[in-house]
């Protein structure tokens, strides 16, 4: 989060001057994702500074009930270390939102793992009729975790299955979890770089979908439908 340098509460408009900071908005660094392979190791290490940040909230008991791509800055000088902005909708924990809701630190979670998706595999709008349903089931993610070396996605995808999972109790718990997670993913992340620089990554041949993954690891391609239940497991 940006550094407090000056602030006057005691006038009749109180104010505060943060630190100016040059970088750009993860919405807008992610947007061409959508035409690369899957990087791992830069959707931990935003995800892990955003983590950091948010732990350091909720540890006052503050939940930012907003966090997306767009409240987001990366710094050109530190890209391990985002920036987090707009707490206009910022409550206490166990306060009433604007969406009528007590806020819990477990609604910035489960958006923070949408940060990791968006940094995994671009900035993407899921349609209307997907929402309320788990994100890494949709096809076109499938298809991009596809793209990604075996130890990188089966890490990738064990993470998104309990940040996503069905019972809140099986989810992350809390930011630090979440991040010694993210950490732990990285060094995955690292290990298969190492292993595959000069191995082309995978892909769908002529376009073609994922149909599932074999025992081995390796994608079975079939028609143009994305049976995601496959890839990630059923819920």
């Amino acid at each position: 989060m940006p550094r407090i340098v000056d602030c006057r509460l005691d006038l009749a408009e109180p104010y505060f001057v943060s630190e100016l900071r040059e970088g750009v908005l993860l919405v807008d660094r992610v947007r061409p994702y959508a035409n690369r392979v899957p990087d791992l190791r830069e959707a931990c290490l935003h995800t892990g500074g955003l983590l950091s940040a948010l732990d350091a909230c909720h540890a006052v008991g503050v939940v930012h009930c907003d966090v997306k791509a767009q409240n987001l800055v990366i710094p050109d000088d530190d890209p391990s270390r985002p920036m987090l902005l707009d707490f206009d909708l910022a409550r206490e924990v166990g306060e009433v939102g604007s969406l009528g809701v007590p806020a819990h630190p477990s609604v910035d979670l489960v958006h923070a793992a949408l940060i990791f998706l968006n940094v995994l595999i671009g900035h993407f709008q899921l349609p209307a009729h997907w929402w309320g349903l788990p994100p890494h089931k949709h096809p076109q993610v499938a298809r991009r975790l596809a793209d990604m070396p075996f130890d990188s996605r089966q890490a990738a995808t064990a993470f998104l299955r309990k940040a996503f999972d069905p019972s809140p109790d099986r989810r992350f718990q809390t930011a630090e979890e979440m991040r010694a997670v993210i950490e732990a993913t990285m060094r995955t992340s690292a290990s298969d770089a190492a292993m595959s620089a000069d191995r082309p990554a995978a892909r769908s041949p002529a376009g073609l979908g994922v149909l599932a993954l074999l025992p081995d690891g390796s994608p079975a391609w079939e028609g143009g439908i994305a049976w995601t239940c496959l890839l990630v497991g059923a819920a």
